[in-house]
């Protein structure tokens, strides 16, 4: 017998390497990711770092304790003001947000911020939580925990109690639909429930268990009257729809919450991979955007979430880096805007994120700087 004299670090290298090349390509990416792929990696743009946008601040007063603002279009486009180019020492502060804003305020109390003025509705909102806040044709409804763990309705035409325990620490989503609103929300016993104005318009629980401390995220798509984003228990991307509700098969940091935008005939989902890394997945029906999971790659500060827009014919991503600093990812060549700290001197509250949303051929986003205060930052696309 011939005894085996390389050294054990060179066997199990070598055992190592034989045990790898037996795994298929396709279990071998799961297998390093922690990912299962039902769509190829898709391309995606060579990132450039683009010149800040023409850009409009607004600054309002302080809103601490930290809270994490929403923003939704309130106006035709025709009536925002224009945007004002901005140099990097400069710093533009506009009267008033062309858009609507909604937030806790430092009294914990449901507040609006906009092109109207702000208005403190007087409800409180349970601390840790968001509002969510949907465009209808007289103004504004939103949805909201209180300190209850109640869900309730701010409406022009009326709300309150709506009647359904939340998850303590969870926030609620809302869209508007032909029925009226329909709000997507994880349940007191963890569940992902719809709920509209009236017993037919709500879809209960759908039956699936969302993960602990997070939130679900709806749209409304060219095909569909809603779609949902939402972290299920075993930390997995799942989609909710009229046809069902679908696990992705993408592996989630734990306790994060994706985003999803209406983008052509279908979505786009920003969230953030166990790796700790913003990724996006689409179903667009659109040539020019990937089909798939994408990896955009930009490492996100833990305890943060992501918010995606759709922008034109793409979309717009607005994130907290680790440095905490904001930064908006796009898919086009205007990709990787650094919003905070080089052209504001301030950075985001610890532990809250930023919201984002299109209007005209640019967006706006929404968040609270760590000096307590309220920013509102307007961007137009040349």
């Amino acid at each position: 017998m011939t005894a085996n004299l390389r050294p054990l670090r060179i066997r199990k290298l070598t055992a190592l390497a034989a045990a790898l090349s037996a795994i298929p390509l396709a279990g071998l990416i799961a297998l390093v990711g922690n990912l299962e792929i039902p769509h190829p990696l898709a391309p995606f743009p060579v990132a450039t770092l683009a010149p800040i946008p023409p850009m409009t601040f607004s600054m309002f007063g302080p809103v601490t304790p930290p809270t994490s603002p929403v923003v939704v279009p309130t106006q035709p486009a025709a009536l925002l003001p224009p945007a004002v180019p901005v140099g990097p020492l400069g710093q533009q502060v506009a009267a008033r947000s062309p858009l609507e804003i909604a937030l806790s305020v430092d009294t914990g109390q449901l507040s609006t911020v906009g092109i109207t003025g702000s208005s403190n509705l007087g409800y409180a909102v349970q601390a840790g939580t968001s509002p969510a806040i949907a465009r209808v044709a007289s103004g504004y409804d939103l949805a909201f925990q209180t300190p209850g763990d109640q869900l309730w309705l701010a409406a022009r035409t009326g709300g309150g109690y709506l009647g359904y325990a939340m998850s303590p620490a969870t926030s609620p989503a809302i869209i508007l639909t032909r029925s009226g609103y329909l709000i997507a929300f994880q349940s007191s016993s963890g569940y992902l429930w719809l709920v509209g104005p009236t017993h037919a318009t709500s879809k209960g629980s759908l039956g699936v268990r969302l993960a602990p401390d997070t939130s679900p995220s709806m749209t409304f798509t060219a095909d569909t009257p809603y779609a949902v984003a939402f972290e299920s228990n075993n930390h997995e991307l799942g989609l909710a729809t009229p046809q069902g509700v679908t696990n992705l098969g993408y592996r989630m940091m734990a306790g994060t919450s994706p985003s999803i935008a209406a983008v052509g005939s279908g979505y786009v989902i920003a969230y953030e991979a166990p790796t700790g890394e913003l990724w996006a997945v689409a179903e667009t029906g659109l040539p020019q955007l990937p089909r798939g999971l994408t990896r955009l790659g930009e490492p996100v500060m833990p305890h943060t979430n992501p918010s995606v827009a759709s922008l034109g014919g793409g979309f717009e991503v607005a994130f907290v880096g680790p440095k905490g600093s904001i930064w908006t990812v796009g898919d086009t060549r205007f990709t990787r805007f650094h919003v905070t700290h080089t052209f504001l001197d301030v950075g985001p509250m610890a532990d809250t994120s930023p919201s984002i949303t299109a209007w005209s051929t640019g967006y706006e986003l929404a968040f609270q700087a760590n000096t307590g205060r309220l920013w509102a930052v307007l961007s137009q696309h040349p």
